[in-house]
C-alpha cells in the first residue's frame, strides 16, 4: 500500500476561480484612507456661533451669549459677562450670540460689542473686554476635538453645566468631557 502522504487520490481538484475588480476610486489620497476628521481653519472675520456640544457631544440648543450691559453698570469699564443662553438658530439674528474670528491676532470678537474680544481672567472666568492685544485674548479652535484653547495659557473653554445661565470658564486640563466641546 502506498503512503497516504504520496497518495493524492483523496484530494479534490482545485476549482477554477476568477476574480473581478471594480475600481471605486483612483487617486493619491483615497477617501477611505483619509483620517476621519481634519482640522478646518477658521475664516477671517466670518460670523459664527459658539454652540455647546451638549451632554452627548452632538450639539445642543445652548450657545455663548454676551451681556448687553456692562458688568459694572452704571459705570462703564467695557467688561461684559459671557453666559450660556438658549440658541434659537441663525434666523433669530441675535447679535449677542454672534462672533467673528480675527486670524491676524487670533481674537474672538463679539458683534454686539465689536471693540471687545474674549478675555480669560486670572480666576479662569471668561468675559468680553476691550481688545488691547493681551496674551489671554488669543484663542484657537480645534474642529477635530471641538475645543477652544487659549494660545498663551493652553487652557480650554468649558461650561460647568448644560443649563441656561451656566458659567463659562476655562480649565487647565483636558478631561475629555463633553463640557469642553463647542
Amino acid at each position: 500500500m502506498e503512503s497516504w502522504a504520496t497518495d493524492e487520490g483523496h484530494i479534490k481538484p482545485e476549482p477554477e476561480v476568477t476574480y473581478e475588480f471594480e475600481m471605486a476610486e483612483c487617486g493619491p489620497n483615497p477617501y477611505y484612507l483619509m483620517p476621519k476628521m481634519f482640522n478646518e481653519p477658521m475664516f477671517n472675520m466670518q460670523c459664527f456661533y459658539i454652540v455647546s456640544g451638549g451632554p452627548w457631544g452632538y450639539g445642543s440648543d445652548l450657545a455663548f451669549q454676551v451681556d448687553e450691559q456692562d458688568k459694572y453698570f452704571p459705570k462703564h469699564y467695557g467688561i461684559y459677562d459671557i453666559r450660556v443662553k438658549e440658541y434659537k438658530g441663525r434666523a433669530a439674528n441675535n447679535l449677542a450670540q454672534q462672533f467673528v474670528y480675527n486670524t491676524d491676532d487670533n481674537t474672538v470678537r463679539s458683534l454686539l460689542h465689536p471693540e471687545t474680544a474674549i478675555f480669560e481672567g486670572v480666576n479662569m472666568n471668561l468675559v468680553m473686554y476691550k481688545n488691547i492685544g493681551m496674551e489671554n485674548q488669543h484663542w484657537e479652535y480645534s474642529s477635530v476635538h471641538k475645543t477652544w484653547k487659549n494660545i498663551h495659557s493652553n487652557d480650554l473653554i468649558k461650561t460647568d453645566t448644560f443649563e441656561v445661565d451656566a458659567n463659562v470658564r476655562t480649565v487647565a486640563v483636558d478631561d475629555e468631557s463633553k463640557n469642553l466641546m463647542w
